[in-house]
């Protein structure tokens, strides 16, 4: 019985999980980002090896928000001419266009990666 009330205790909704899961692993993500291919590597495989642990607590949402993690971090890795296939992949398109621009921001060639675009 004591153990059910702590268990509730840390108990959080959907929006609280959202909110805290995807500001602190893109926080801590980003600190260690380095804007070339080999750092990229590193993230997407960091985003797969989490979203493995994340998919063994079974919550739907938090399952959500790591696949959309992972399709942002597709944005690093993207050739430049497939690059506006991931910028409008189904998985981001719930997301505010600026957001998935500033993950082209990190891009060695975003200036030219940006113009690719067809923001929808």
């Amino acid at each position: 019985m004591e153990a059910q009330r702590q268990m509730e205790t840390y108990t959080f909704g959907p929006e609280q999980i959202r909110q805290l899961m995807i500001a602190d692993v893109i926080k801590a993500l980003a600190k260690n980002w380095r804007k070339v291919i080999e750092g990229a590597f590193s993230v997407i495989c960091d985003v797969g090896e989490y979203r493995k642990c994340v998919k063994e607590f079974k919550i739907p949402l938090l399952n959500t928000l790591f696949d959309t993690l992972h399709a942002l971090c597709n944005l690093l890795l993207a050739l430049p001419k497939d690059l506006n296939q991931y910028f409008n992949r189904e998985e981001l398109m719930s997301l505010d266009p600026s957001i998935r621009l500033n993950f082209i921001q990190l891009r060695t060639d975003f200036k030219t990666a940006r113009q690719k675009i067809n923001l929808k």
